[in-house]
């Protein structure tokens, strides 16, 4: 059933791909470690994640340019009311508290509900439509069921937004993978399905949102998103640009994980603010030649 909102002009609008709310019947394990693959714009990272009920540990590495980053770790620990940043490869960390405090008028403005919508016809509509295909597949001992979802953003009569699709080709398990004391504000529990970023005085759109099929809340192990757009171009013709990315989750392993883990390792040097940035390792540009090649040919045939 459509319905309206009446938000600021939109800047962007973005179906999260975070993990949603598993089912509240499936037991939670007592640890697990993943590996998370993404893919996009002829660049590949990785991204290793150990979860257990209280704590979290993500370890990551970024690309800017032709360089890589630094080898890097975060933890949060709910029984410490604490996190730690650390650069591996300087063998440094900061702390700071957790789960961290956004000031009052940030968390007043995200815990507020959209006002009615104005009166008169919507200028701008998104649908949403969700299919389960009804395919299952075993994933690491977990059902994983496939389902896709379409997204279609189409300006109206009095629109200032160009039209947008986006498909959203994924399979999907029931897993819990929030820790105890996860804000409020980021948890995939309350996360919607759009996202309105507010652009200041820009003119107001009239939102119509048709939600079709019933909104996938599982945890996402393989991902495949196609974003097709209109844009304009300086001289007022339009353009259209397709935009293709991919998470998937390579590794998965669940069971008891040494609590050493979630610590700080011994050795490190404590300082006021962590390096997220050095050391850096330059890519050469065979490697960057022949990643960007690979991830062609895999989009060809995925």
């Amino acid at each position: 059933m459509p319905f309206l909102l009446r938000v600021p002009f939109l800047l962007g609008l973005s179906l999260f791909l975070a993990p949603g709310q598993s089912s509240s019947q499936v037991p939670r394990p007592t640890g697990i470690k993943m590996t998370v693959r993404y893919s996009s714009a002829g660049q590949e990272l990785e991204r290793t994640t150990y979860f257990r009920a209280d704590a979290r540990r993500r370890e990551f590495r970024n690309i800017s340019g032709s360089h890589y980053g630094p080898h890097l770790a975060l933890i949060e620990r709910c029984d410490l009311g604490e996190a730690f940043g650390l650069n591996l490869d300087l063998r440094e960390y900061d702390s700071h508290p957790y789960p961290p405090q956004l000031p009052k008028e940030q968390l007043a403005k995200m815990s507020q509900s959209p006002p009615p919508a104005a009166p008169g016809p919507p200028t701008f509509r998104i649908e949403i439509t969700t299919i389960d295909t009804g395919e299952r597949i075993d994933f690491f001992g977990h059902q994983a069921r496939h389902v896709i979802t379409t997204r279609k953003e189409t300006p109206l009569a009095g629109s200032h937004r160009y039209a947008q699709d986006l498909v959203t080709d994924g399979w999907y398990i029931d897993l819990e993978t929030e820790i105890s004391c996860e804000p409020w504000w980021r948890s995939s529990k309350q996360q919607k399905g759009i996202a309105y970023l507010a652009a200041g005085d820009d003119p107001i759109e009239r939102i119509e949102v048709v939600q079709k099929g019933n909104e996938e809340h599982g945890f996402a192990v393989d991902l495949k998103v196609v974003d097709t757009s209109l844009y304009a171009l300086k001289d007022g013709t339009t353009k259209v640009n397709i935009s293709k990315n991919r998470i998937k989750v390579i590794d998965f392993v669940e069971g008891q994980l040494d609590p050493g883990t979630f610590e700080v390792p011994a050795g490190f040097t404590k300082v006021e603010r962590m390096n997220w940035n050095q050391p850096q390792e330059e890519r050469s540009a065979w490697s960057t030649g022949w990643e960007q090649f690979v991830l062609t040919v895999k989009d060809l045939f995925n």
